[in-house]
């Protein structure tokens, strides 16, 4: 697959914010709708701290990405 087939999103300083990483990858997923190639989301760092849901975030990265994606932590 040619790197033009595939689409990458990339996400930085979760900071424990469970919910709004959960909504922004909803965004993504009706985003890439349109695209057939790869579908990958980086994940850019700064997953914990701050935010009230830390170990929930961590729990989320490291169960599988959405359907069609795959993630890069």
């Amino acid at each position: 697959m040619d790197m033009r087939d595939t689409i990458v999103y990339a996400i930085g300083d979760v900071h424990g914010c469970h919910d709004e990483l959960r909504a922004l990858e909803q965004k993504i997923e009706l985003d890439a709708q349109r695209f057939r190639g790869r579908k990958i989301i980086i994940m850019l760092g700064d997953y914990i701290d701050r935010g009230p849901h830390s170990r929930r975030v961590v729990d989320h990265l490291m169960a599988p990405p959405p359907k069609g994606f795959q993630r890069v932590c």
